[in-house]
């Protein structure tokens, strides 16, 4: 993914570069905020 960067950089610009990269960091942070797994009070040997 990294070495698209440069191709995508001069295809799309700077800025829709930035944005682009913002919004999947947003959405990646979203997707492990729905899907963790909630460890409050729970043995750490239950849940491996």
């Amino acid at each position: 993914m990294v070495f698209l960067f440069p191709l995508l950089l001069r295809s799309i610009g700077t800025e829709a570069l930035l944005y682009g990269l913002m919004g999947t960091s947003l959405l990646g942070a979203v997707v492990t905020l729905v899907f963790r797994i909630e460890t409050t009070g729970i043995n750490l040997e239950k849940i491996g």
